[in-house]
């Protein structure tokens, strides 16, 4: 509907004026449907979505291919970018959740931001699944660039509406440290990384009750699918205060009880806290890590290694996906060891091979 586009223009126009920097566009494949209102074609026996948790909902039974992922959908971000193009140093997010196979889903997020007529950046639920080793992660990551072509990648590892990360990938016991191997990963890669609030202070998911719930989704679908209340719990500032310094006095929409407050990751030099800081300080530093391309050096069982590349400087990228410690011999010379200082499962290189724990991650230059 053009009035509905024109009215929608307006309102972009007018927080722009207001100083706003850019949008995040929720859902951003979902905004048209079919014109006949046709029924979405009925999933086939034995396959299913690409988005973890959701087998008990009547929707993931379907292929929604008359409901969202539509054609006209994409010239509608098109008509959308040309108002975001006539404010400078201006930037949009899109959220593109398909619910059809990995390659379809990494495809359908390249469409949105080819060529520079599309989003800026739109990230997908492909590292959001609970499958994650090195094989998946470089297929992942190369399929991406490989469809992406001049668009600017945007990388998740978890949001609102998934497991929290920690939970997810079972970062516990043998798997400790997993957690910011991926971190420090999402911040090596070519593109943005989106941090999700709490993944410095490693909160895991919240084992939500029936008489906690708030998520309208988990209320209909109780117990089968118990919601998203579980991955949105406040942010743990203090582990004195109530609430853990979230709020004072009146409880809170949900329960603040994660085990770990920010005041007692602040207090461990270990902490995910201090390694994704101090990574953050390196990824300014180093050219090569904010516009450098990518390349894939070696899958070696389940240890993934690249690098990131810029006219001026190479940087090799190793992690180890396994539980077990691996040594790899590497077709490139690190000359410096730049892996953080405060990271506990670090790499190092002896005799030009690389030797990685469980869960490590290296970082060098070259």
């Amino acid at each position: 509907n053009p009035e509905v586009r024109e009215a929608l223009a307006e309102v972009v126009r007018f927080w722009m004026s207001r100083g706003v920097d850019g949008f995040r566009l929720d859902t951003a494949n979902y905004y048209a449907y079919d014109r006949q209102l046709r029924d979405n074609p009925k999933r086939p026996a034995g396959s299913h979505p690409l988005e973890d948790g959701q087998e008990a909902n009547p929707l993931s039974g379907y292929i929604t291919k008359y409901s969202k992922d539509r054609p006209e959908n994409i010239e509608f971000i098109h008509f959308l970018r040309k108002i975001f193009d006539e404010k400078a140093n201006f930037t949009s997010i899109g959220e593109i959740g398909s619910s059809e196979g990995l390659e379809e889903t990494l495809k359908l997020g390249a469409d949105y931001v080819r060529h520079g007529d599309g989003l800026h950046m739109a990230y997908t639920f492909a590292m959001l699944s609970k499958e994650m080793n090195a094989e998946y992660f470089g297929h992942v990551v190369g399929f991406t660039e490989q469809m992406i072509e001049d668009g600017w990648p945007c990388w998740s590892l978890s949001n609102h509406d998934c497991t929290r990360m920690v939970t997810r990938f079972n970062c516990f016991a043998e798997r400790e440290g997993f957690q910011q191997m991926m971190l420090l990963l999402l911040l090596s890669l070519r593109g943005t990384p989106i941090i999700y609030y709490g993944e410095e202070v490693d909160m895991e998911e919240y084992p939500i009750t029936k008489e906690e719930l708030r998520d309208p989704q988990g209320i209909r679908f109780w117990p089968d699918i118990k919601g998203r209340d579980g991955c949105r719990l406040p942010f743990p500032w203090d582990s004195a205060a109530p609430n853990q310094g979230f709020n004072t006095g009146k409880k809170p929409w949900l329960p603040a009880k994660n085990s770990l407050s920010l005041d007692q990751a602040q207090a461990y030099p270990e902490s995910s806290y201090h390694v994704i800081k101090e990574m953050l300080k390196i990824r300014k530093a180093n050219p090569a890590l904010q516009k450098g391309k990518f390349r894939q050096i070696l899958l070696e069982g389940d240890c993934f290694v690249f690098e990131r590349k810029t006219k001026d400087q190479t940087l090799l990228i190793a992690a180890n996906f396994s539980t077990e410690n691996h040594s790899i011999k590497l077709p490139l010379k690190v000359e410096k060891d730049l892996t953080p200082g405060a990271l506990k499962h670090s790499g190092s290189i002896k005799n030009e091979r690389l030797s990685l724990p469980a869960c490590g991650y290296f970082l060098g230059k070259v």
